[in-house]
């Protein structure tokens, strides 16, 4: 690793700040409090750094150039880090050759070009080892170039994924960032589930804790305050809110020292190892095949020097045998079988990416493929998220409108105003353009809340700046609701808002039309609750804000400290309002549920609202049909015996209401019944379901760092349509795979049946060890190239999913493959014995080792129909219309335009080089006619009756892997406890 980028500066720069770089590194590596305290403490800091904790440092404008900003970049560098060294190209070309095989040809081809030019004429006898020699280094030169251009591209997409978003407050204001544009001197603004972007110190806070394992291997969360302020990049926040003065960044982050130390490597994906496995048995027996033709070649040779003369140069033959059953075994060993997933999945996430699939774990797109069932959150991902204040219960009235601030007793109106600013940490920055939008920044619900004070006239952060805040409890999904404790004139006041229905049942008192406080009878509290029904009826979030007079800040000093407040005073309350907040629908779910319902992948909400409104929910966009689908509320759920659960679970649509715990057991019960499991997830406590489900999907919008930390891939838009967009690359990934899988074992097996055919018949090899290599190199790079890459489309949802214990290798591929071989074989054997007999070529034995038409005739309608069968393989279904988006691919075009160029080119260029002698019109006519003529012979062989097989959907699980997810459950689940039992989750 090399230095940081901060720590070598291009040129001589003059440090405009009253701080130097180490001793801002020297206080943080040291947790130097004295020292800190000994230069004026923190606000000394943050004058030598030019910020505040009220203004930040000045905003920085898009398109426009910030001479701040890019003075602090040169004083203490930028928050980035540096890349382990990328392997270059020469590197990766010399490790190709540490491959066994290409090793063993490397010795023959020296060995023949020694015997060559010794025992047989010195003007041709180089000729073929020289030849074998070049076609190692073009196919070392391939592989190496394909390892170089996948490196780049996951190097690319690790810059993306590593750039999380940030709130800071610059001239003032809370505004949205990245990592990469955060600098020395800036405020931070932490909350629940954000990630420390940078190394710092703590300004002000509630109750915030951050984990701190991944950098010091402590497992205890640490809470942060002026005893304990060193804030380390990379941590995540787990409970509590605050604000930080960034004073380290990059490479002299502690995070940075780290990863300066520390190189991580993604390891196989499942599909790779299966599919390595495979590789090996089909390499083992293609060893075989290359010692049955070893032996057969022996005997003729023996036989044949026997009965006549035997010569030093004969050993020649003897050679020649020995480089053709190592070319077999190259030919034979797929090991284009990893590449081919390499390639797919390196190109399939690029490609993801454009579809707002930001893929963390590799496995994550394979697995995608065969998912069952989505457990969905509902808003943000089924609807919008974009939060409006639709219909009041206010001073008694229920509108169905926003009401008009003037036609509100200013009293009530002034309650409304102060909780919704207080009781939030939301924040909106405003546009200052036509040519700009509002940036919503923070929870969406509370965004709405603020948004109507900013309508009605009001500024929600004066109120919010004028407010003597003591203590703020975040959202608990214990309680369904949020408190803060305010000192409001000397009055010590609660402020809560949360679940309508839940948080009503503790309101004694309502505000009425009037400002004045009435009590709630038997008939108010009815009115109240038909609101809240008819709130959810309409698709509704309907939230209660209250407030309490805890008592006088005189009369118990202690009100007044951050530290007494442990937990929400349980006191009566008083109803100011309940709002109903419209988060529409999105328009393209219902089209993207009906189409997972088409795959076989059954779609469950799990939300934490009210069960009407995700009910009404529900119904609209297609989950609940025809009435027919199970909608229960979390307490029920949790309660119920494991076998009843099992007997629901496959009717069960909406879980509304539902707890962190609830997700995290579903998962892991629908895991149990063979079900493979994806599972969307936006707040801190869905870590544990993430974690434990098959593909954790984590909302790139709304989703807190911890919840991206825990999932698989990151859906950038938050859009359910998004999610079936990561389900058909799943299935494209895994049939590109099948489809090379298909052309290559068809090759394996035509090119060892021929050279045995003709080793054992005493013709010889009809192909030649370089030929075979150019075989190779079709088969194993350039394929995995063109199969590989095959871009998804609908149709891949018009079946139901595979499952994860499906063979990779159907019946359906197996007759393509055997149905295939059988006709190329048929056509080869009869070019090689009968050729002569219909005209087609003159025959040729070969024994004196010159290039023959005939041979090359065979040679070139052998590599044809392996060109046009890899049309035929573009499907592994048994479709009947293998050109369907053919022209949308231009990788595949490009691969078979060159391959054909190139087979051209040798033929008729390489002459005695490559073996082959120039065909004339009529050849090269019926070499591409008979080539062609698979593409009919596949139509046939499709009609062959083959068992479409699919993987039990309800499949018990192995006893390893019940006890791994009972491990897992029981960590998660002591880790949800400890967390419930804090009011602020």
């Amino acid at each position: 690793m090399g230095k940081g980028k901060e720590a070598a500066p291009v040129e001589a720069f003059e440090n405009p700040f009253g701080i130097s770089t180490e001793k801002l590194q020297n206080f943080q590596e040291n947790k130097a409090l004295n020292e800190i305290e000994a230069d004026g403490g923190l606000e000394a800091i943050m004058k030598s750094l030019q910020t505040s904790e009220k203004q930040g440092i000045p905003p920085l404008h898009p398109g426009a150039e910030s001479k701040d900003y890019n003075d602090r970049v040169k004083a203490y560098g930028k928050n980035e880090f540096d890349e382990p060294p990328m392997p270059s190209f020469i590197s990766l070309w010399l490790e190709t050759f540490k491959d066994v095989i290409i090793q063993i040809l490397c010795v023959a081809a020296v060995v023949s070009l020694i015997v060559g030019m010794i025992l047989e004429d010195p003007q041709t006898g180089w000729i073929e080892g020289v030849a074998i020699i070049c076609a190692v280094l073009i196919v070392a030169t391939v592989t190496a170039t394909n390892d170089y251009t996948k490196e780049k591209k996951f190097r690319s997409l690790n810059k993306v994924k590593n750039d999380f978003p940030v709130k800071v407050r610059r001239g003032g204001h809370v505004e949205a960032t990245t990592t990469s544009q955060i600098v020395v001197g800036d405020i931070v603004v932490l909350t629940e589930g954000d990630k420390v972007p940078g190394d710092g110190i703590y300004i002000s806070g509630h109750q915030l804790k951050v984990d701190e394992s991944s950098m010091t291997g402590e497992s205890d969360e640490v809470e942060k305050n002026h005893e304990e302020p060193f804030m380390l990049s990379g941590c995540e926040v787990t409970q509590g809110e605050g604000t930080m003065l960034v004073t380290v960044v990059g490479m002299s982050s502690m995070q940075g020292k780290m990863l300066a130390a520390t190189q991580e490597e993604q390891g196989a994906t499942p599909l790779q190892e299966s599919l390595e496995e495979i590789a090996k048995i089909i390499g083992y027996m293609g060893f075989t095949a290359a010692g049955l033709i070893f032996i057969a070649l022996t005997i003729r040779f023996i036989v044949v020097h026997t009965v006549g003369v035997f010569e030093w140069a004969d050993l020649t033959e003897f050679i020649e045998y020995f480089l053709i059953c190592v070319t077999v075994v190259v030919v034979a060993v797929p090991e284009g079988l990893p590449l081919a997933v390499t390639i797919s999945l390196a190109y399939s996430m690029r490609q993801m990416l454009h579809d707002q699939n930001l893929v963390r774990h590799l496995s994550a797109c394979e697995t995608m493929g065969v998912a069952t069932t989505i457990c969905s959150d509902k808003t943000g991902t089924l609807t919008e998220n974009q939060m409006t204040v639709a219909e009041m219960w206010i001073g008694g009235n229920h509108l169905t409108t926003v009401p008009d601030p003037n036609s509100l007793d200013s009293t009530l109106r002034d309650h409304y105003c102060y909780h919704s600013s207080v009781n939030s940490n939301a924040n909106i920055k405003f546009k200052t353009s036509e040519l700009e939008r509002n940036q919503f920044i923070g929870n969406k619900t509370e965004c709405a809340l603020i948004y109507l004070v900013n309508t009605w006239g009001f500024s929600y952060e004066d109120i919010r700046e004028s407010a003597a805040l003591i203590h703020l409890f975040p959202f608990s999904s214990r309680t369904k609701s949020m408190s803060t404790i305010v000192n409001r004139d000397g009055d010590i006041q609660i402020h809560s808002k949360g679940a309508a229905e839940i948080l009503i049942t503790r309101c004694t008192q309502y505000v009425d039309a009037t400002g004045a406080i009435q009590p709630i009878d038997s008939a108010m509290r009815e009115q109240i609750m038909e609101t809240i029904d008819k709130m959810a009826g309409n698709a509704l979030r309907a939230l209660t804000l209250a407030y309490a007079s805890i008592g006088d800040a005189s009369s118990n000093p202690d009100y007044l400290s951050e530290n007494y407040w442990k937990e929400p005073p349980q006191v009566d309350l008083v109803l100011i309002s309940v709002v109903g907040i419209r988060d529409p629908l999105r328009q393209e779910v219902p089209d993207a549920i009906a189409r997972c319902e088409r795959a076989g992948i059954t779609v469950r909400m799990v939300t934490g609202d009210n069960r009407k409104t995700a009910e009404r929910i529900a119904i609209d966009c297609g989950i609940i049909k025809d009435g027919k689908g199970l909608v229960m509320e979390g307490k029920e759920f949790r309660n119920l015996p494991e076998e009843e659960l099992r007997r629901i679970l496959p009717e069960l649509r909406v879980l509304a209401r539902s707890s962190p715990t609830d997700k995290h057991k579903l998962v892991v019960t629908l895991k149990s019944m063979g079900e493979v499991v994806a599972v969307t997830g936006d707040g801190t406590n869905d870590a544990a379901a993430l974690r434990a489900a098959h593909v954790g999907l984590a909302m790139g919008i709304a989703g807190t760092e911890l919840a991206k930390e825990a999932s698989d891939i990151i859906i950038m838009d938050d859009n359910f349509k998004s999610i079936v967009r990561s389900v058909v690359w799943g299935r494209r990934i895994r049939d590109n795979i099948r489809c090379f899988l298909q052309f290559q074992l068809t090759i394996n097996i035509v090119a060892l049946c021929l050279v045995f055919v003709g080793a054992a018949s005493g013709l010889g090899t009809p192909i030649t060890a370089v030929q075979l290599l150019w075989v190779n190199l079709i088969m194993d790079t350039m394929a995995a190239l063109a199969l590989g890459t095959e871009k998804p489309n609908d149709s891949l949802l018009d079946r139901p999913p595979s499952g994860r214990t499906e063979r990779i290798i159907s019946p359906i591929m197996w007759r393509n493959m055997i149905g295939m071989a059988i006709y190329q074989l048929a056509v080869l054997i009869f070019l090689l014995f009968a050729a002569d007999s219909v005209g087609l070529v003159p025959s040729a034995i070969n024994k004196d080792k010159e290039p023959s038409v005939h041979y090359t005739f065979i040679f070139n309608t052998f590599v044809f129909m392996q060109i046009f069968n890899e049309i035929n393989s573009r499907r592994c279904y048994g479709e009947w219309n293998i050109f369907a988006g053919f022209f949308t691919n231009w990788i595949f075009i490009g691969v078979l335009v060159v391959t054909v160029a190139i087979q051209v080119l040798l033929v008729n260029v390489a002459g005695i080089f490559f073996f082959v002698e120039r065909l004339s019109w009529n050849h090269w006519l019926y070499s591409v006619g008979i080539g062609l003529s698979v593409l009919v012979v596949y139509q046939i062989v499709r009609l062959i009756p083959a068992p479409e097989i699919h993987s039990l959907k309800y499949r018990k699980l192995t006893d390893e892997e019940i006890e791994e997810d009972e491990k897992v459950l029981a960590q998660d689940k002591k880790a949800l406890e400890e967390q419930m039992q804090q009011p602020a989750i």
